[in-house]
């Protein structure tokens, strides 16, 4: 009989146990899954951004086409083949770190980062071409959007 009341209290006090270990690792998840919620903005400029990878892609292969390669034979030293490779690079390295940013991960944002300074210290030393301006806005716009909410993505 004591056997018996012993097992049995072991047993519901396992019971209790485990449920207090369930409800500590529901809210565990739900903090979590509240922390690394994507944003209205990130979601915004991923959506963009994924958008122009899209059209820079056709763009990138248009330029390879060899109708474009006849052109730009014409204009000879304000776009290279150097230059179509990078902008096909910088589209590669882009959509990673978009993909990055739309999972919450603060590696999309470094990476995006460097990608933006690469990018301008290539296309204003080596290049021909050089940025304007307005090719900075939506870049700086991406880069403060994810440094603003890099606390709330993951490693």
């Amino acid at each position: 009989m004591d056997i018996k009341k012993k097992v049995k209290e072991e047993v519901a006090r396992a019971r209790k146990n485990v449920e207090k270990t369930e409800e500590k690792v529901k809210e565990k998840i739900e903090a979590s899954q509240r922390l690394h919620h994507r944003p209205f903005f990130v979601t915004v400029i991923c959506l963009i951004g994924f958008t122009g990878i899209i059209l820079g892609g056709l763009l990138f292969a248009l330029l390879l086409s060899p109708m474009f390669q006849e052109h730009i034979k014409k204009y000879a030293g304000l776009i290279t083949n150097a230059d179509i490779w990078v902008f096909g690079l910088t589209l590669v390295i882009e959509l990673v770190a978009l993909y990055g940013f739309w999972d919450m991960r603060r590696w999309g944002v470094w990476l995006y980062l460097f990608l933006f300074i690469a990018d301008a210290a290539y296309f204003s030393s080596f290049s021909g071409m050089h940025l304007a301006f307005a090719g900075f806005i939506y870049p700086g716009i991406v880069i403060a959007i994810g440094l603003v909410n890099i606390k709330k993505m993951r490693a």
